[in-house]
């Protein structure tokens, strides 16, 4: 990655960050969720798997309804899949 992309990078993960706190300061929980999940999106998008899954986790956890919940495991399964982690899929 060179420097611009590194700098276009951490400036993007910047505002996700702040929205995930304003959210957390100023709104409500589907607002942090989606938050958080938009920057675990940002992380699958940029190759950042590991980093991508432990906050797809995160967002797991702060999602209430079933139906979002399932989502989220949809695309965690995914990935797994598309590493051909078969181990972890059964999880």
């Amino acid at each position: 990655m060179d420097m611009e992309n590194n700098n276009d990078f951490e400036a993007e993960l910047k505002k996700l960050d702040d929205t995930i706190k304003n959210a957390e300061e100023n709104e409500g929980d589907t607002e942090i969720r989606d938050a958080v999940i938009a920057k675990a999106d940002f992380y699958l998008k940029n190759d950042k798997i590991d980093k991508a899954i432990e906050i797809y986790y995160i967002g797991l956890k702060k999602s209430i309804g079933v139906a979002r919940k399932m989502d989220i495991i949809f695309i965690i399964m995914e990935i797994y899949f598309k590493q051909d982690n078969l181990k972890l899929v059964k999880e």
